[in-house]
C-alpha cells in the first residue's frame, strides 16, 4: 500500500539521519581533543624545554620532572579517550549502514507490494 511506501521511506530518511548525527557528533568530540592533545603536547615539551633551561636549580628537577610526567599522563589519557570514541563510533556507522540497507530493501518490498493488484481490483 500506499501507507506501507511512506512509512518505510521515512524509516530510511530516519536511518540516514541517524547516520549523519554519528557522524556529527565524532567530529565534533575529535575536534575538541585533538586541540586538546596539541595543547597537551606543548605543555610536555614545555616542561621538557624549562627542565633544561631551569633544572639546574635547586629543587626545580623535581617540581619539573612531576610536570611532565602529569602532562605526559593527561596525554595518554586524552588520546585513549579519542581512540575509544572513534572505535565506538567506527560500530555505531555499521550499525547505521546495516539499517539504511534494510531500510532501502523495505523500500523496495514495499514498492513492489504495492505494483501487485489486490483481489479487490483484480475482476
Amino acid at each position: 500500500s500506499k501507507q506501507a511506501v511512506e512509512a518505510s521511506q521515512a524509516f530510511l530518511a530516519a536511518a540516514r539521519k541517524y547516520k549523519e548525527a554519528v557522524k556529527q557528533d565524532y567530529v565534533s568530540f575529535a575536534k575538541e581533543k585533538y586541540e586538546m592533545v596539541t595543547a597537551g603536547r606543548s605543555a610536555v615539551l614545555d616542561a621538557e624545554n624549562s627542565l633544561q633551561t631551569w633544572g639546574w636549580l635547586p629543587g626545580w628537577t623535581e617540581s619539573l620532572e612531576n610536570d611532565i610526567t602529569a602532562s605526559k599522563k593527561r596525554l595518554a589519557d586524552l588520546e585513549k579517550e579519542l581512540e575509544g570514541k572513534r572505535e565506538s563510533s567506527k560500530m555505531m556507522l555499521a550499525d547505521a549502514e546495516k539499517e539504511i540497507k534494510a531500510a532501502e530493501e523495505q523500500v523496495e518490498l514495499a514498492f513492489h507490494i504495492q505494483l501487485i493488484p489486490s483481489k479487490n481490483q483484480v475482476g
